[in-house]
C-alpha cells in the first residue's frame, strides 16, 4: 500500500475530515489532497508528525515489512517523484528539493539506481535542452544541476544504502569526464556503479591533463577506463583522448592488451558511434555496463 492510501485509510478510521487533519498539521486541505493521491510526499518532520498523530511507525505509513528491504519503485511512483521534483527545481526551491528526495526510503542499490536513471538523469536532460532552446538561463541550468549533484551525494553517503560489493575487488577503473566538459555528475555515477560490481574506481572528474591519466594508467593498471561526454560538439576530443592511450608508447603493451574503453553521456549517441571513435563498449545506464562488464570476464 501506498503512503497517500494508507494515509487516507488511517484519517477515515480516526475520523478526520482532510481540512481537519490539515489544521492540526498546520497545511491546508490541498496539500492534504495531494498526499493521498500520492502526488506530493511530506517532508520528514511531516511524516514524524502524522506517525505521531495516528500512534504509527514510520515504517507502517510507508508500508514497509520490517526486516525487508524496500522493493524497487514502481513506474507510477518514479513518476510522481520526477514530477514532483522538476516542479521544485524549476521553482528554485532547493531546500524543498531536498526535503522531499531525503523524505524517501532509498535504502537499495535499486533504488539509487532508479533515482538516478529515471529522475535525475532524465531532468538533467530537460533542463539542457531548454537552456539550448532559450527557455532557461545557463545560470539557472548550473544552479539546477548543482542541487541535483548535492542530492546525488547525500544518498551515496547514507549509511543505509547497501551496495551489493564482492569482498574481492575484480580490479581497478579509472573513471573521468573530458577536460572540456562541466558536466560530471554522469561520469560520477557510472564511477559508483563500477563499485557496485566489484571493482576499485579512481573517480577523476574533469579537467585531468593527459601526462597524468597515462602515469595513472601505468600505476593502476585499469581494466577499464570510462569517459562522459555530454556535448556532442566534444566528439573530436574524445576520439583524440582515445587515440592517445591506445597508441601510448609508456603504457606497457600488456596493460592495453586488457584495458578497454568505455564511453558514454549525452554526447555519444550509440554504441556504433562508439565504435567509431575507438572505444570498446558504450554503455549509458547500470544493466549496459553490467553487461559489458560480465561479457568481458567471460571472455578472459
Amino acid at each position: 500500500m501506498k503512503f497517500g492510501d494508507k494515509l487516507k485509510e488511517i484519517r477515515k478510521i480516526k475520523g478526520l475530515s482532510q481540512k481537519e487533519l490539515g489544521d492540526i498539521l498546520d497545511l491546508g486541505q490541498t496539500t492534504i489532497a495531494n498526499y493521498e493521491k500520492n502526488i506530493r510526499f511530506p517532508s520528514p518532520e511531516i511524516l514524524v508528525r502524522i506517525a505521531n498523530i495516528f500512534d504509527e511507525t514510520i515504517d507502517q505509513l510507508l508500508g514497509r515489512i520490517e526486516g525487508k528491504e524496500l522493493s524497487p519503485f514502481d513506474e507510477d511512483e518514479l513518476s510522481i517523484i520526477k514530477e514532483t521534483t522538476y516542479r521544485f527545481l524549476m521553482d528554485e526551491d532547493e531546500k524543498e528539493t531536498i526535503d522531499y528526495i531525503t523524505s524517501l526510503e532509498i535504502n537499495s542499490q535499486e533504488r539509487v539506481i532508479q533515482l538516478y536513471e529515471n529522475v535525475f538523469q532524465v531532468i538533467l536532460e530537460e533542463i539542457g535542452n531548454q537552456w539550448q532552446l532559450g527557455t532557461i538561463t545557463v545560470a539557472k541550468e548550473h544552479y539546477i544541476s548543482g542541487i541535483i549533484h548535492t542530492l546525488i551525494i547525500k544518498i551515496l553517503s547514507n549509511n543505509e544504502v547497501s551496495f551489493e560489493i564482492e569482498l574481492k575487488e575484480k580490479g581497478n577503473v579509472i573513471c573521468l569526464s573530458l577536460s572540456s566538459e562541466p558536466h560530471t555528475l554522469g561520469i560520477r555515477m557510472i564511477s559508483e556503479y563500477f563499485k557496485m560490481l566489484g571493482y576499485k574506481s579512481y573517480y577523476l572528474g574533469s579537467n585531468v591533463p593527459t601526462d597524468a591519466l597515462i602515469d595513472l594508467i601505468i600505476r593502476t593498471k585499469p581494466k577499464f577506463i570510462a569517459i562522459s561526454v555530454t556535448m556532442d560538439y566534444h566528439i573530436d576530443g574524445l576520439t583524440n583522448l582515445i587515440s592517445v592511450i591506445k597508441a601510448s608508447q609508456e603504457i606497457d603493451v600488456d596493460i592495453l592488451k586488457e584495458l578497454e574503453i568505455v564511453v558514454g553521456g549525452q554526447g555519444v549517441s550509440n554504441e556504433e558511434q562508439a565504435l567509431l571513435i575507438g572505444a570498446d563498449i558504450y554503455a549509458n545506464d547500470y544493466e549496459s555496463l553490467k553487461n559489458a562488464v560480465s561479457n568481458k570476464q567471460l571472455s578472459s
